[in-house]
């Protein structure tokens, strides 16, 4: 069977963002920026001042703390810090709480840790993790090695039960490539995990937040009050900040894991969200904020040496397509003859070059082809189908049967497809064929239960099973690579050019 699209549009469409809720582990404070009185706060905040939310609403910010927490939020406001700061808070007389400051062009707010600071680990011993776990993660030259050192050291700092890193696909499933637990946890290492899981969404705001945080499984979600952000005469938009509460649907899918803590860390490739690092723990788990901090300074070198190593890789790849790439249209330009050119050597090098079975030169009313390609009356087909899409640019497919239903029985030879136009008003194109992969793909869990509504058809839940479900996949070409199609596009131009003879002499 074909690879099915496992995101889910219905999960995507749920407003995570404006629920206007939080969890309890913390408190919310939203002030206005230029008088510094409060317009919102969380309703659990009476618990931090003992002050009522309709006492605090309208107070200045200096009721509630210190003259030099008032100084230093004047200060973050004076400079427009536009990033969250990380600060302390005193409350009361000498109650001392962790703090994230955010602005925001009309109010600040302020996410307040629930715990008071019992007492600070040494800098020292902080500066030593944090770079005894930087130095293994930079001494790793791959994708496997960077993942597998970075969840055990995020495990050895952090104390959950397992941390797993997933990396996503072109359609955003995520497969487990490296994980560290104990006994209590299923193994998941290897397999993979639909797009509905995490959906567009979801994923999105991890675009804005390093981490995300579930402290514990069953609490009490907070309201904000009043109900609407008088600034903004809506919802208060809670993308930015950890303490958001979380969908009834996934505290049934973290229930359903048989988990009551988890923490999840973006990992980043060239700014686009690549992966994912989480964590899960049996019981109950809280991370200072202090702890989220070195979370948030290792998300950013985990991302940074992927970014780094693939980059790398794909220099490599660049370059050694480039060189053939070149060597090509060498001979092109010099033999003036696109057939013996392209196919010289056996056409060996072209082979090589897209990493192709096979290839048709249609050119001229004729065809010459190397390699394993479909049979004569298919290509006449094939042809014909090209013609009608008028290209104007590459085409390519890793799943031609899809595109193309009468490419069904050639699978084994041309499951994969990439066309170059040289003149497609004379049907002349460079045709490549890619041969089927058969893959089967390991799932957490049927992909296809991933979520099921009640007979209402509004109340839904997650997949109840993560037992390990596997699907065949046929009829499939490896993917192609974006230097693949780069190269594509440049040695079509250049024949194109050249059958019109508008190469340099």
């Amino acid at each position: 069977m074909g690879k099915k699209n496992f995101d889910s549009e219905f999960c995507g469409r749920l407003p995570l963002n404006n629920v206007n809720l939080i969890q309890d582990y913390g408190y919310l404070i939203i002030a206005s920026r230029s008088e510094l009185k409060i317009l919102q706060v969380s309703e659990n905040s009476e618990e931090l001042f003992h002050l009522s939310p309709e006492q605090l609403i309208t107070a200045d910010l200096g009721k509630v703390l210190s003259g030099e927490d008032v100084k230093q939020i004047k200060i973050f406001i004076q400079n427009d810090i536009a990033r969250r700061v990380p600060m302390e808070l005193t409350i009361g007389k000498s109650e001392v709480h962790s703090a994230l400051f955010h602005l925001k062009p009309d109010y600040l707010v302020l996410e307040i840790e629930g715990k008071p600071k019992s007492g600070k680990r040494k800098l020292s011993t902080v500066l030593a993790d944090i770079q005894l776990a930087i130095n293994s993660i930079e001494a790793e030259s791959d994708v496997k090695g960077i993942s597998e050192v970075a969840i055990r050291e995020l495990k050895k700092i952090s104390g959950f039960d397992g941390v797993l890193m997933y990396q996503f696909d072109e359609d955003w499933n995520g497969k487990v490539i490296a994980e560290e637990k104990t006994d209590l946890l299923e193994p998941y290492l290897g397999q993979t995990f639909p797009a509905s899981d995490i959906p567009k969404q979801a994923r999105d705001l991890y675009l804005k937040n390093p981490y995300r945080q579930i402290p514990k499984r069953e609490f009490t979600p907070v309201s904000l009050f009043p109900v609407v952000n008088p600034v903004s005469d809506g919802f208060l938009d809670l993308s930015d900040y950890n303490l958001r509460s979380v969908p009834s649907v996934h505290i049934e899918y973290m229930k359903n894991m048989g988990i009551n803590a988890s923490m999840s860390i973006r990992v980043l490739n060239n700014g686009k969200l690549w992966g994912l690092i989480s964590c899960h723990h049996i019981e109950p788990k809280y991370i200072d904020m202090e702890l989220c901090s070195i979370f948030e300074m290792l998300s950013a070198t985990i991302s940074s040496k992927i970014s780094t190593v693939l980059s790398l890789e794909d220099g490599q790849i660049s370059a050694a397509l480039q060189q053939t790439r070149v060597d090509i249209m060498d001979r092109l330009h010099h033999k003036n003859n696109p057939d013996t050119a392209v196919f010289n050597t056996d056409g060996k090098e072209l082979l090589s070059l897209f990493s192709v079975g096979g290839a048709i030169l249609a050119l001229n009313g004729k065809k010459g082809e190397v390699g394993v390609v479909p049979d004569t009356d298919f290509v006449d087909e094939l042809l014909l189908w090209i013609d009608n899409k008028n290209l104007s640019d590459i085409y390519y497919t890793d799943n031609l049967s899809e595109a193309f239903e009468e490419a069904g029985p050639f699978a084994k030879q041309a499951s994969g497809l990439l066309v170059m136009p040289i003149d497609s008003k004379q049907s002349d194109y460079l045709i490549c064929f890619r041969p089927e992969v058969e893959a089967t793909i390991d799932w957490g869990g049927n992909p296809n239960e991933a979520i099921t509504f009640e007979a209402n058809g509004k109340n839904y839940h997650p997949r109840n099973s993560f037992k390990l479900w596997k699907e065949k996949v046929e009829n499939y070409s490896t993917a192609w690579k974006d230097a693949e199609i780069d190269a594509a596009r440049t040695l079509a131009s250049f024949l194109s050019k050249l059958r019109l003879g508008e190469t340099a002499e």
